[in-house]
């Protein structure tokens, strides 16, 4: 790669040096040689003693100025060519379209929230457990996007999403895979995805917070890979008002420009229903109680870790 990057810079530099002194090509430098060579000849046959030698020196004079110039030419552009290079390539994949494509719709995988006490008497519980996940797929053909991650950016941390199905938190994504990335969970009294088996038993201490919180409606989005580090991202508690909370959410991968998108998350029912918004919030992270002109935003760093 290193090879090939600076052979393409020799050459680079080879042809603008020739193109700045007239000597694009081969043929070019060759007539100009001859050229000067037949000159010298019919003036010594034809021309006076003098004319002849004030004329030799002249163009002997400027075909020695082109090559003393050639090499300070062709250092000069070997310097300036990268800066150069370097520009037209970024350039050139802003104004390209990513091949990463963000699926429209939130995926929601529902299961069954149970303690380990008495799994029977938990699901009786009627909570769930709503993990949701943004979808990717690589639209181009013939290659394959390299460590391709997912960041949600909340009030005071920026998580970074696990890959389902792997312990992961980058993926390899081929062209027309779908590859889902766990933004995080919201426990309620229904289910918003497809019901599956229960999730992983917690701890009955755990479990009362829930049993406490939910039935009442206080719910709360819960970012990254849930216990047993659970990390609030919003939701209503006590008297606050609840509605939907949009978190600002990066998508990185080698070689390719970041991506920005806004997932909001309605919290206002028991079925949380999760979207891609259609803009940024202006302040990162805001908070929409639903109520006209009671929306609060909260600046963000858009840096990742």
């Amino acid at each position: 790669m290193i090879r090939s990057y600076w052979g393409e810079v020799h050459r680079q530099a080879f042809a603008e040096a020739a193109k700045a002194l007239h000597l694009e090509s081969r043929v070019k430098v060759l007539v100009g040689a001859l050229g000067l060579i037949v000159a010298l000849v019919c003036l010594a046959f034809w021309g006076s003693s003098h004319a002849t030698a004030d004329e030799a020196i002249i163009r002997i004079a400027i075909a020695g100025t082109l090559l003393c110039l050639f090499p300070f030419v062709y250092f000069w552009k070997l310097v300036s060519i990268p800066a150069r290079m370097d520009a037209e390539a970024k350039a050139a994949r802003a104004s390209t379209p990513s091949p990463i494509v963000v699926f429209p719709r939130i995926h929601c995988d529902s299961k069954r929230l149970i303690d380990d006490s008495n799994q029977q008497q938990s699901t009786k519980q009627g909570l769930w457990e709503n993990i949701f996940y943004l979808v990717l797929q690589n639209s181009q053909p013939n290659r394959t996007i390299r460590n391709v991650s997912v960041y949600i950016h909340t009030i005071d941390s920026i998580e970074r999403c696990l890959v389902r199905g792997v312990d992961a938190f980058a993926s390899d994504v081929r062209h027309g895979d779908f590859v889902f990335y766990r933004l995080g969970r919201v426990i309620s009294t229904e289910f918003t995805g497809l019901p599956q088996a229960p999730g992983t038993p917690i701890t009955m201490e755990q479990m009362k917070s829930y049993l406490h919180n939910a039935p009442q409606g206080f719910l709360s989005f819960e970012p990254g890979g849930g216990w047993p580090s659970v990390k609030f991202a919003g939701g209503g508690l006590g008297d606050t008002p609840r509605g939907t909370w949009t978190f600002p959410v990066v998508i990185t991968a080698d070689d390719l420009p970041g991506i920005t998108v806004a997932v909001a998350f309605d919290l206002s029912s028991q079925k949380v229903i999760a979207t891609l918004a259609e803009a940024l919030p202006p302040g990162g992270v805001s908070f929409d109680s639903g109520d006209f002109g009671n929306v609060v935003s909260f600046g963000v760093g858009l840096g990742r870790r």
